[in-house]
């Protein structure tokens, strides 16, 4: 069998440039536990051990085919004859891999998802690229993905920066907090050039730290550029067709993704106060640090809802979306992992005049509750915003530009953090 690297194609290249591994645990220490990481091996040989910790799940599978094919060193006595056991720890999912005694049959073992095989090679190094070979042809890939949704804060599909929390907020802020019409008193005749379409165009920077079930912390940073064409209607502004779409990168401590997409609302005024907005978006994954190559629809409804309260403007926004993972790749990774569920997205807007520089001016306060209340329930399942922008004021019936920005402050089940933002539309 010809010796190949399904997860990590550049391994034999790469093998002088590893770090030197942690310090050899003795039988005197028992701290053979998995270190703190995303992607993590503890080699134990007899009572000592070893331990590595690895940014991307590449740099893993490169430094664990090292080690088995004897290319990579250990302090303690490995042979490949030597009994071995394995603990390892994949964007929180937690397995086994053990050679019993001298033979060079492997035993896989990822209790979560309910996942055990042995695979014998010509040698230990053949057994492993079977394992390897298992994930590239089977859907094991995709249940291993199904739970890092359950288990781990940092996935790439549900977790913090994750391609379905992206689509839910996206979709929230081009039909609610991001509206034109969110926020501005109705008006029973549209002014003089109101019709005018709107392009929108916004930088978001958010800084998160997320935490597992077992203290685990990563940092995460997300940088999303949102783009929207509005098309307002000639006899009631308020009617609108938005096109949009956006690009996000994000960087989980080390390991990087880049998710983008596109998507189309329509925004119905059914009173003077009240309009409904239903949208439908389609957005895809693509990460090899995380071994992730996915897509993800969302199919969602808005309701906003505006009145005066004294000095104040108010808007209520409740968004009810469905989300589903899709395949759309072709790659090593691309799966359909199967994870679908259904969110609530709630929110107020308080909207008053102020005057900075002697400019006319508006404030806004947001707080915006989001749950993700059946189907696959991911790990963060709810989460809390609490924002303020400044700006110019938004208007449906206006045809002038305006800008706005501001922080929104998160805090959420295993994780907590900021996003600066700031748009413009004209």
């Amino acid at each position: 069998m010809s010796r190949s690297y399904f997860w990590a194609p550049f391994a034999v290249s790469g093998l002088a440039l590893f770090a030197e591994p942690a310090a050899a645990q003795s039988a005197s220490t028992p701290d053979c536990d998995l270190p703190a990481g995303n992607y993590v091996m503890v080699f134990t040989v007899k009572q000592s051990c070893e331990k590595f910790v690895s940014t991307t799940q590449e740099d893993f599978a490169e430094k664990l085919n090292a080690i088995i094919d004897l290319k990579t060193p250990l302090a303690i006595n490995y042979t490949n004859v030597t009994p071995a056991g394995i603990n390892v720890r994949f964007n929180g999912v937690e397995g086994t891999l053990r050679f019993v005694d001298a033979t060079r049959t492997l035993t896989v073992n990822i209790p979560d998802i309910g996942y055990t095989k042995t695979f014998t090679g010509f040698d230990r190094f053949e057994s492993i690229q079977l394992f390897w070979d298992e994930l590239a042809t089977t859907d094991l890939l995709e249940r291993i993905n199904r739970q890092q949704a359950a288990s781990s804060p940092t996935s790439p599909i549900t977790g913090v920066g994750g391609l379905i929390p992206t689509i839910v907020s996206q979709e929230f802020n081009q039909n609610f907090t991001d509206s034109a019409t969110s926020i501005a008193a109705p008006k029973a005749t549209a002014a003089s050039g109101a019709n005018i379409n709107l392009i929108g165009a916004s930088l978001l920077y958010g800084s998160f730290t997320t935490k597992d079930e077992n203290g685990l912390e990563s940092d995460v940073k997300v940088k999303t550029l949102p783009l929207s064409y509005t098309f307002r209607n000639d006899i009631d502004p308020r009617r609108q067709l938005a096109l949009n779409a956006y690009i996000t990168q994000v960087d989980i401590s080390g390991a990087s993704l880049t998710s983008g997409g596109g998507g189309v609302s329509y925004r119905f005024p059914m009173t003077d106060n009240w309009t409904v907005v239903p949208s439908a978006r389609l957005s895809s994954l693509k990460s090899d640090d995380l071994a992730t190559d996915a897509g993800a629809y969302a199919a969602s409804v808005t309701s906003v809802y505006v009145w005066q309260a004294g000095k104040f403007n108010v808007a209520m926004g409740n968004m009810l979306s469905y989300n589903s993972s899709v395949k759309l790749g072709s790659g090593q990774y691309a799966s359909d992992p199967g994870i679908t569920n259904t969110s609530l997205r709630n929110g107020l807007l308080f909207s008053q005049p102020v005057r900075l520089g002697g400019k006319r001016l508006s404030m806004e306060y947001s707080v915006v509750d989001t749950r993700f209340v059946s189907g696959t329930k991911p790990y963060v399942d709810n989460y809390q915003e609490v924002g303020v922008t400044v700006g110019t004021n938004k208007d449906a019936f206006s045809s002038r530009s305006f800008v706005r920005g501001g922080v929104t402050f998160v805090n959420g089940r295993g994780n907590r953090g900021f996003t600066l933002n700031i748009g413009y539309w004209f």
